[in-house]
């Protein structure tokens, strides 16, 4: 039995593994580094809204809409169906 280092072994293992090509690209990266500021304005803007978090906030703010305008005794200032139905 051979006793050698174990820095010995890594570095044979490292030396047997080397390749004789360019680095391999990430392509994702290369896409992201090409996009203009209005691209990344717009992925990150349909990120936010296209979220869970973003749409439960968007329906609580809706039902209380509706849930302050039907309460609303003296003066609805959206009349039913309320928002629901603009289509003007």
């Amino acid at each position: 039995m051979r006793d050698e280092s174990v820095a010995g072994k890594w570095e044979r293992v490292r030396v047997r593994h080397i390749h004789d090509h360019p680095p391999v690209l990430n392509i994702n990266r290369r896409h992201d580094d090409a996009l203009t500021a209005g691209e990344r304005i717009a992925d990150r803007f349909a990120e936010i809204m296209g979220s869970w978090t973003f749409i439960i906030i968007q329906s609580l703010i809706l039902c209380g809409w509706i849930t302050l305008n039907a309460l609303a005794y003296i003066h609805h200032w959206d009349p039913y169906p309320f928002i629901l139905l603009n289509w003007h």
